[in-house]
C-alpha cells in the first residue's frame, strides 16, 4: 500500500474512532492497532494525534465547500445543496461539534486556524448570498448587515445543533442531526423571493415524505421483529 493510501486510511480510521468513542478515549496506538499497522508507520505520516485532528478539520471544511460551491449564477437548488452539504459534513465529522470548545482550548494552533477559517468561510457565504440576491433567489435587503447576520445565524445553528440535542437529552443520530435542516429552512425562508419559497416548500414536502417513509419502515421492522419473537415463543 502506498504512502498516500496509508495516510488516507489513517484519517478515515481516526475519524470513525473519534466519532464513535471521542478524541480523548482514542490514542495514536488505538488508531494504529485498528488499522493493523505499527505506531512507527503512523508517526511517519502524522507526528501526533493533534496533527491528525487538524488535518481532519481541514478536510471537513474543504469537502463541505466542494459540495456546494459554484462559479455560475446560483439558483435555489444551489442554496438547498449548500445546506445539505453542510449538514452531511457535520454528521461525518460529528466528533468536532461534540468536543469543539475543548479541542480548541487544548490546541492553540488549531484554535488560531479555526478562527481564521471561520472569518474566511463566513465571508465566502455572505458573498454567496449576495450572488443569490443578484440571481433573484434572495430578496435584496434594505439593511446591509442583514446578509452577514443571516449567515451568522445559520452558522450558529449548524455548529451547535448537536450540543442542543445532547443538552436536551435527545439521541445524536443522522436523523436527529438532519432535523436541524428544518431550522435552517425556517431561518432562510423569510429572505427568499416568492418563486424560491415555492421551491423550498416543494423540497420540504419531499423531505417530510422521506421522514414518514423512514418512520414507517422502522415501525414495520419493529413489528416484524416483535412478531418473530412471539412466534419463537
Amino acid at each position: 500500500m502506498g504512502g498516500k493510501e496509508t495516510r488516507l486510511r489513517i484519517l478515515e480510521t481516526s475519524r470513525r474512532l473519534f466519532n464513535d468513542h471521542g478524541t480523548q478515549a482514542i490514542s495514536t496506538n488505538h488508531i494504529a492497532k485498528d488499522m493493523g499497522i505499527s505506531p512507527g508507520n503512523l508517526y511517519y505520516h502524522f507526528k501526533n494525534k493533534e496533527e491528525i485532528i487538524r488535518t481532519l478539520l481541514v478536510h471537513m471544511f474543504e469537502e463541505a465547500k466542494d459540495r456546494w460551491y459554484t462559479e455560475r449564477s446560483p439558483a435555489i437548488n444551489d442554496l438547498l445543496h449548500l445546506v445539505q452539504a453542510s449538514w452531511e459534513a457535520l454528521w461525518e465529522y460529528r466528533f468536532f461539534q461534540r468536543e469543539q470548545i475543548a479541542l480548541l482550548e487544548r490546541d492553540a494552533e488549531l484554535k488560531q486556524w479555526y478562527q481564521a477559517t471561520l472569518v474566511q468561510r463566513q465571508g465566502e457565504l455572505t458573498r454567496f448570498f449576495e450572488r443569490l440576491v443578484q440571481s433573484g433567489v434572495v430578496l435584496e435587503p434594505d439593511d446591509p448587515t442583514t446578509l452577514p447576520a443571516l449567515v451568522t445565524t445559520c452558522w450558529i445553528v449548524g455548529e451547535y445543533w448537536q450540543s442542543f440535542l445532547y443538552l436536551a437529552g435527545q439521541p445524536v443520530t443522522a436523523h436527529t442531526i438532519r432535523e436541524g435542516l428544518r431550522l435552517i429552512y425556517q431561518v432562510v425562508r423569510p429572505h427568499l423571493t416568492e418563486h424560491a419559497r415555492r421551491k423550498l416548500s416543494s423540497f420540504e414536502n419531499v423531505f417530510h415524505e422521506e421522514r414518514l417513509n423512514k418512520g414507517l419502515m422502522a415501525q414495520t421492522q419493529n413489528n416484524s421483529e416483535h412478531d418473530k419473537e412471539n412466534t419463537d415463543e
